[in-house]
């Protein structure tokens, strides 16, 4: 994440880039299975 941020978003440096990267990715499962609860997903996927 923090790569394409800094190349793709002008004006990024590396510590603005890895913060939201850090931001962005999920620190685990649970919480990747929170976000996506709330989204209404079809469970047969």
């Amino acid at each position: 994440m923090a790569l394409t941020a800094y190349y793709f978003i002008p004006g990024f440096s590396w510590p603005l880039a890895f913060v939201l990267g850090a931001i962005v990715s999920p620190p685990d499962a649970v919480a990747a299975t929170g976000i996506t609860k709330g989204l209404g997903l079809n469970k047969e996927w």
